[in-house]
């Protein structure tokens, strides 16, 4: 697999088998027994990570080229205002993200998906 620095759009990559969509329902939404979905409390979602390792996530998310787009606007979740932007789908051949993921992590810390994470910190050059 190619690292963050070189990455590019090659379908070679991308096996549907594989692909991990990111579910952000557990972290955006308090799920119950009958599966009915309340949105957690903003505070809940940030998680703050040290500035390299920030910095090291962005650079990685933002390094991939898009594989496709969404029709329709992106939300802010914080405010309900729009995101500026197309709204684009991004993958690495493992995980798949949007533009809206990258835009709330930059801008309020949003929290990731631990196993994501990990993925991302292992794809840098040491």
């Amino acid at each position: 697999m190619e690292n963050f620095r070189t990455a590019k759009r090659n379908s070679a990559l991308i096996n549907p088998e594989t692909l991990i969509r990111i579910d952000f329902s557990p972290i955006y939404f308090n799920i119950d027994a009958n599966g009915f979905r309340s949105r957690k409390p903003f505070d809940e979602l940030v998680e703050i990570l040290s500035a390299n390792k920030k910095v090291t996530i962005i650079r990685y998310l933002k390094s991939v080229e898009h594989c496709g787009a969404i029709m329709g606007r992106q939300v802010d979740e914080k405010t309900g205002g729009e995101i500026p932007g197309p709204y684009l789908i991004f993958t690495d051949g493992k995980f798949a993200w949007t533009s809206k993921t990258i835009y709330h992590f930059e801008n309020y810390d949003m929290k990731l998906p631990e196993e994501f994470v990990k993925h991302i910190l292992e794809q840098e050059p040491k």
